[in-house]
C-alpha cells in the first residue's frame, strides 16, 4: 500500500465539520452586518427611541428625523471630487436604509444631500424596530414651530450708513418664512429666487402650502405668501423681508422708510404647513377656532440643504445670512442635539450666518428652539423711542422688550467661538413694514420676529463690505460696537448687546475719518467719509477774508479685546422642549 496519498477518515470528517462551521459563521456574520446588528447599540439611541415610543398611543403617527452615521463630512473648501464622493456616499446610505425599512414607514417624506438625514412618519410601535439598525446615529421627533410674532433704522444707525453707500448691495438674505410678496412696492425687484418646502399628511389634517400641495417646489411663485384670507399669519414673511431689504420709499405718513439693507436682495422660501382643525381639532391649541400654520424642523432642514447647494447662484450675489423668525418651547441651555444644527454648522463654514428669533414668552430662563443652537445667531427684541405708537402695551426708550426671551446670566457665557445663548437684541417693538392685508399696505408688528431681520440686514451690510468675512468675524464687529442694554427682569440683572451699525461698519472698513466744513451761514454740514485709517482730522475754513486757518489733528488709537472670548462655559445639553405657540 502506498501511504503517501493516504488520508485518515477521521481527519476528513474533522475537515468537513470545520468547513461547514466556517461557512456558516461567515454567512451569519455577513447577514448580521447587512442587517446592521453587528455592533452594540448606542445607549443614546436607546434613550431616544424609548422617549418616542412611550410618549403616546402605540398607534400614533409620529413624524421623525433620522440621522445616519457618516464617516466623512462635506466642507465648503473641499474639492469637487471630494464633494461628489461624499454626496454619493450619503445617497447610498439613505437609499439602503429606506429600502430596508420601507414597510415600517407610513409616509416617507424625503432626504437631504449633504448630510445623511431621512424624514418620514412612523407609528410609535414601529420605531422600536429601528434599534436593530446600527447605521442610525440618532432619531428625533420632527417638531413644529410657529412664527415669533408678538422703528428702528435711526436707532441702530442703518440709515446713517446707508447714506454713505453701505446698504448691502451685492448681497442677499434667505428668508425662511410664510412667503414674500414679490410685487409689493416695498419689495419690488427684491426677490431673486424662491422655493417652498412643506408637509402634506391629510390623515392628520396637515396641508402643504406649496403649489399643488407638493412637498417641495422651486417653480415660479413657490415663494409667494400663503393665503392670508384663510391664514392671517401669511403676512409675516412679507413683513420680515421688508425689514431686511425694503426699498427706499415714502411711507403713508410722509416719512422716508427703507429696510436695514435696501441694496440687498431676498431669496424667499416658504416653509410653513397648514393645520386643518376640522380634522385635528386640537392641532392649533386649546380653544382654537380657525386653522393655523406650523413649520416642521424637517422642512427647515430641506430648505437649508437647498440654500447650501445653490449658494453660489450668480443672481444671489453674496449670500450673507438666513433669517428664521420662528420658534417654539424654551431651552435654558444650548440645544445642540437638534438636527438643524448640522446644517447651520455646514452653512457657517461657508461663511453664511443663520439668524433666529429668541421667542416672545417673556422668559428670563432661556430662549426658544432653534435659536438655542450654539452656532445660530439668537436675537431678542428691544424697544424704540416711538414704541408708544403701538396699540400694544406702551414701552418707550432703548431697553429690552418685556416679551423678549432671554436666558439666565450664568447660562449666557460665551463659548470658545464667541457664541452665546442670546447673542444680540435689536429693535422689535414695534416695527413698521410691508404686509399683504390689505394688499400692498404697511403695518406695525411687534415681536422678536421683527428683531431678527434687523440683524440679518446688518449682516448683509457688513458682508457687502467684506464678502470674505467669516461668521465669527462679523459677530465680533457687531458685538464690539454694540450698545449694552440692562435686562433687569430676572433675578440677576445683566447686559445684552443691542446692535449699532456705524461703529460696526467703521470696524469692517478699518477706520473712519470725519471732515466738518461750516458754510458762510454758519450752518454745519458734515460730510462723513469712511477710510481705512484711525486718524480723525477736522479742518475749519471760515468764509470771511481772514487768512489764519485753524487745523486740529489728533490720532485716536484704541485696542479692543473681545470680552466674549475670555471664558469657556460649562453646559449640559437638555432635552428639546415641547413646542408651544410663541405669539
Amino acid at each position: 500500500m502506498n501511504y503517501r496519498y493516504f488520508v485518515h477518515p477521521l481527519f476528513l470528517t474533522m475537515l468537513c465539520v470545520c468547513v461547514v462551521l466556517i461557512t456558516t459563521a461567515g454567512s451569519t456574520w455577513q447577514q448580521a452586518t447587512a442587517q446592521g446588528i453587528a455592533q452594540p447599540i448606542n445607549p443614546m439611541l436607546i434613550q431616544q427611541v424609548s422617549l418616542l415610543t412611550n410618549a403616546g398611543n402605540s398607534n400614533d403617527s409620529v413624524p421623525v428625523i433620522i440621522l445616519l452615521k457618516q464617516t466623512t463630512k462635506e466642507r465648503a473648501s473641499d474639492s469637487s471630487a471630494s464633494i461628489d464622493a461624499n454626496r454619493l456616499s450619503v445617497a447610498r446610505a439613505q437609499q439602503s436604509f429606506v429600502q430596508r425599512h420601507k414597510t415600517a414607514f407610513q409616509q416617507f417624506s424625503g432626504t437631504t444631500t449633504v448630510i445623511p438625514l431621512v424624514f418620514g412618519r412612523l407609528q410609535r410601535k414601529n420605531i422600536q424596530s429601528l434599534l436593530s439598525n446600527t447605521s442610525i446615529a440618532s432619531i428625533h421627533e420632527d417638531m413644529m414651530l410657529k412664527p415669533s410674532l408678538y422703528e428702528s433704522n435711526t436707532l441702530i444707525g442703518s440709515s446713517t450708513v446707508n447714506t454713505l453707500g453701505y446698504d448691502g448691495t451685492g448681497t442677499s438674505v434667505a428668508v425662511l418664512d410664510t412667503g414674500v410678496s414679490s410685487t409689493h412696492p416695498f419689495l419690488a425687484g427684491k426677490v431673486v429666487d424662491e422655493a417652498c418646502f412643506s408637509t402634506h399628511y391629510p390623515p392628520s389634517g396637515l396641508v402643504s402650502l406649496c403649489p399643488g400641495n407638493y412637498l417641495s417646489s422651486t417653480a415660479v411663485g413657490s415663494g409667494e405668501p400663503c393665503d392670508v384670507s384663510a391664514l392671517p399669519s401669511c403676512s409675516h414673511g412679507t413683513h420680515v423681508a421688508g425689514i431686511v431689504a425694503g426699498n427706499m420709499l415714502t411711507s403713508p405718513f410722509g416719512e422716508s422708510i427703507s429696510g436695514v439693507a435696501p441694496g440687498a436682495n431676498v431669496i424667499s422660501i416658504q416653509v410653513f404647513t397648514q393645520q386643518d382643525i376640522s380634522i385635528n381639532p386640537s392641532g392649533c391649541g386649546t380653544g382654537a377656532t380657525s386653522d393655523c400654520i406650523f413649520a416642521f424642523d424637517s422642512d427647515l432642514i430641506k430648505a437649508l440643504d437647498w440654500v447650501y447647494l445653490n449658494r453660489t447662484t450668480p443672481t444671489w450675489g453674496t449670500l450673507s445670512a438666513i433669517n428664521m423668525s420662528l420658534g417654539g418651547g424654551i431651552s435654558a441651555t444650548f440645544c445642540n442635539s437638534s438636527a438643524l444644527k448640522l446644517y447651520i454648522d455646514v452653512l457657517r463654514t461657508a461663511g453664511i450666518a443663520t439668524i433666529i428669533s429668541s421667542g416672545n414668552d417673556s422668559s428670563t430662563n432661556g430662549v426658544s428652539s432653534p435659536a438655542c443652537i450654539s452656532s445660530a445667531i439668537a436675537v431678542g427684541a428691544s424697544t424704540t423711542e416711538k414704541a408708544s405708537l403701538s396699540l400694544y402695551n406702551p414701552q418707550t426708550g432703548d431697553q429690552i422688550a418685556y416679551f423678549s426671551n432671554a436666558p439666565l446670566p450664568a447660562n449666557n457665557v460665551p463659548n470658545s467661538s464667541g457664541d452665546r445663548l442670546l447673542d444680540f437684541v435689536a429693535p422689535g417693538y414695534t416695527i413698521y413694514s410691508s404686509v399683504i392685508d390689505p394688499i400692498d399696505s404697511y403695518d406695525w408688528y411687534p415681536g422678536t420676529s421683527m428683531a431678527a431681520p434687523q440683524v440679518a440686514g446688518a449682516w448683509a451690510i457688513l458682508k457687502g463690505i467684506d464678502s470674505s468675512a467669516s461668521v465669527p468675524q462679523i459677530l465680533a464687529w457687531l458685538t464690539n460696537s454694540a450698545v449694552l442694554l440692562s435686562d433687569s427682569r430676572g433675578p440677576v440683572s445683566f447686559s445684552i448687546p443691542r446692535i449699532s451699525l456705524p461703529d460696526s461698519v467703521a470696524d469692517a472698513v478699518g477706520g473712519v475719518v470725519f471732515t466738518d466744513t461750516p458754510t458762510a451761514t454758519i450752518t454745519k454740514s458734515p460730510t462723513p467719509t469712511f477710510t481705512r485709517s484711525r486718524t480723525s482730522t477736522r479742518t475749519r475754513t471760515p468764509s470771511r477774508t481772514r487768512t489764519p486757518t485753524r487745523t486740529r489733528t489728533f490720532t485716536k488709537t484704541r485696542t479692543r479685546t473681545p470680552w466674549f472670548h475670555t471664558r469657556t462655559p460649562f453646559w449640559i445639553p437638555t432635552k428639546k422642549p415641547t413646542n408651544t405657540p410663541s405669539y
